[in-house]
């Protein structure tokens, strides 16, 4: 992988994304950027933040290709659909309004 060289504005931004982020996933990120930009390898960067290669491979990449620090934070997955549902809901309300008895 060839070297990351930010640019001042760059730099500010990915700074002021790590104060302000409140999610340790794209602090991790954000980090890991801003350290193969200071020249750490990608093995010292993955051992230092506990994870593997590819993903700090992955992280310098799409951060590469959109110069956005945005880019550093999840997408939206659907997940699991939920379980719970309406009728569980009002059936739980109906037995914690009857008497145990």
């Amino acid at each position: 992988m060839k070297p990351l060289h930010l640019s001042t504005r760059q730099r500010r931004q990915l700074e002021k994304q790590l104060r302000n982020a409140r999610d340790v996933r794209v602090y991790r990120r954000t980090l890991a950027v801003l350290e193969y930009d200071r020249g750490r390898s990608v093995t010292e960067i993955s051992r230092s933040l506990h994870v593997s290669r590819p993903s700090v491979y992955r992280w310098i990449e799409r951060y590469t290709e959109s110069s956005d620090p945005e880019s550093l934070e999840d997408h939206y997955r659907s997940g699991r659909t939920r379980a719970w549902t309406e009728d569980c809901s009002d059936l739980l309300q109906s037995f914690l309004e009857r008497s145990p008895a």
